[in-house]
């Protein structure tokens, strides 16, 4: 793979998890990466401690002031942008639809998909043309998502339609936009809704048979990241060990 000499990167919740483990492999292969947290700021002290070239930003993604605040720094302080790295998201609660409270709902959309739309919006004048967006979504926008999930599931369905829409848009300026869906992947989101019996059915249900690590996902992202996906634009990349 090649590698991504003094490319300027910028990965959303980038301190855990998936996003965690695109900030190593942008590292590993020479990008400067603006790491992009909320509420994880001791987690990304820990990664701007042990890695070169990592800029800390605190940032409601889902804010329209504070993400237009993030790009003016970018302007600034590096004057564009080669890859962006859609990855904050997650669920906020699991409940039936008619006890969904209105609330949440309107939260796991912020989250998951204005984030995205916004971080985009603010992006897209500052990345080169040639340049790399990657949305994280989520199997479960294919699939419906577990019971009780319906927002999140709509949420990520909805990223892979930002995905496509802007591959669309931008092909003009060869920028690629896709999208990589993860299946069943050992991060916090797991460890806070899922009961150990039914995260070991998931397992089950997986050909390979184990759980996705961060790094599984990392490593489709970053393909998609350099000049090897060139011919490569409006996809949801599904990385989950064989779930269908």
């Amino acid at each position: 793979m090649e590698d991504l000499e003094n490319k300027i990167a910028l990965v959303t919740g980038g301190a855990t998890g998936i996003g965690k483990g695109c900030v190593y492999a942008l590292n590993k292969l020479g990008a400067k990466v603006i790491l992009v947290y909320f509420q994880s700021k001791n987690e990304a002290e820990v990664i701007a401690r042990e890695l070169d070239n990592i800029t800390l930003r605190k940032v409601d993604v889902a804010s329209e002031l504070e993400v237009k605040e993030l790009f003016g720094f970018i302007l600034n302080r590096f004057v564009c942008l080669d890859i962006l790295i859609n990855n904050a998201g997650g669920n906020v609660s699991f409940h039936k639809t008619e006890e969904y409270p209105t609330k949440d709902w309107i939260n796991t959309f912020n989250l998951n998909t204005l984030s995205v739309f916004l971080m985009c919006k603010y992006a897209i004048p500052l990345i080169r043309d040639g340049g790399k967006i990657v949305n994280i979504s989520s199997i479960s926008g294919k699939t419906g998502g577990a019971p009780g999930g319906m927002a999140y599931a709509a949420a990520k369905a909805s990223v892979d339609c930002i995905t496509k829409a802007l591959a669309k848009e931008l092909a003009d300026r060869k920028i690629n936009v896709n999208a990589v869906s993860p299946g069943v992947v050992r991060t916090k989101q797991h460890k806070r809704f899922s009961s150990k019996h039914y995260y070991a059915s998931l397992i089950e249900k997986i050909a390979l048979k184990r759980d996705g690590l961060p790094e599984d996902i990392a490593n489709a992202v970053m393909f998609l990241c350099t000049s090897d996906s060139d011919y490569i634009t409006g996809q949801i990349l599904e990385v989950n060990g064989g779930m269908w």
